[in-house]
């Protein structure tokens, strides 16, 4: 392949990427074909025909982890970042809450609780609290529409 070529493929990639980076949805979630999801599922529909915008498939909220399985979620949509940051902090909390419950009952073995250092845990779960609590006190302190 010569340089010109590949100079022709970089150019047609990094313009994929420019129209991508430009296209703009009014929440913050995945996107699905609307038939693709149950009727039970919230979603919020696009300009573009078919997509809709559903819960989202981020690591905070996989049902994946078998600490968080139970755990209380909101997927979303989320119609702002805060209300993205204020769930993701939540599932955090949720997970610390289950971690500390099953590592008190469960053998440090468990494969669960690979990677995880227990000597960490009050101080993790303390500055997620603290982000927490941040971010429900944030529409008091700035309420939408406010500028400054």
């Amino acid at each position: 392949m010569g340089m010109d070529h590949m100079s022709n493929v970089v150019k047609k990639v990094a313009g994929f990427m420019k129209q991508l980076q430009e296209i703009r949805f009014r929440a913050i979630g995945s996107l699905y074909k609307a038939r693709d999801l149950q009727s039970d599922v919230l979603f919020l529909p696009t300009e573009y025909k078919g997509f809709v915008i559903g819960p989202t498939v981020m690591r905070y909220f996989s049902m994946a982890s078998p600490r968080i399985a139970y755990s209380p979620k909101s997927c979303g949509p989320f119609l702002s970042d805060r209300d993205l940051m204020h769930a993701a902090t939540a599932a955090e909390l949720a997970d610390f809450g289950e971690l500390k419950r099953g590592f008190h009952s469960a053998p440090q073995t468990s494969p669960k609780y690979e990677g995880v250092a227990v000597e960490d845990l009050p101080r993790l779960e303390k500055v997620f609290d603290r982000l927490h609590a941040y971010l429900t006190d944030l529409p008091k302190n700035f309420p939408r529409g406010s500028s400054g």
